[in-house]
């Protein structure tokens, strides 16, 4: 089974293709991707108007994903705006330091990661599914893999993200979590014809 995936964010690409390669699954860049305007105010509506769009434009499943970090002392900070915290050119380095600043002082440090995963096919919504990933905040950033906010979140007491290897992180992550369940769902729709 092929399906292509909406995002420019080449981490993304590379931990989708990973995960979906170990059970046969193709995954595909969208061809000449321009992400239409995210005015959902859930990762969920989110992806979903980024897999719905583009599902319009070609014949085959088209899986687009939001996701980004909550922390509960923040309310739920950055959440949908992960991206983008300090500001539309945010970089991850500007992102975790106003993180940083954010939670100076503060002891509680529960967070988690959060992805969605829509599925759509000729503009229809096929169903949307979300994964995460529990962890606390660290006081500094530790390590030197992944992305985003990944070296500022402990899955462990003593381990970021950050220092997971690839394989590692696919293991646990909530992207990972996420397409398990879109994969349990292809599986069974494949199946049942």
């Amino acid at each position: 089974m092929r399906f292509y995936l909406a995002t420019a964010n080449k981490h993304k690409a590379d931990e989708y293709n990973q995960i979906f390669s170990e059970v046969g699954m193709e995954v595909a860049l969208f061809p000449n991707y321009e992400a239409p305007i995210e005015d959902g105010m859930s990762f969920e509506e989110n992806a979903e108007i980024k897999a719905v769009a583009l599902s319009k434009q070609c014949n085959d499943f088209v899986l687009a994903d939001d996701s980004g970090l909550e922390v509960a002392i923040l309310h739920g900070e950055p959440g949908i705006f992960s991206a983008r915290y300090a500001g539309n050119s945010s970089t991850n380095e500007l992102n975790n330091k106003l993180l940083l600043q954010n939670m100076f002082g503060k002891s509680y440090r529960s967070a988690r990661f959060v992805c969605a995963i829509a599925l759509a096919r000729a503009g229809q919504l096929i169903g949307t599914f979300r994964g995460e990933c529990k962890g606390t905040i660290a006081q500094a950033p530790k390590g030197n893999n992944g992305f985003g906010y990944d070296s500022l979140f402990l899955v462990s007491p003593n381990m970021t993200m950050a220092e997971l290897s690839p394989e590692e992180k696919n293991n646990i992550s909530h992207r990972r979590n996420a397409a398990d369940r879109v994969i349990a769902f292809l599986q069974e729709v494949s199946k049942n014809g």
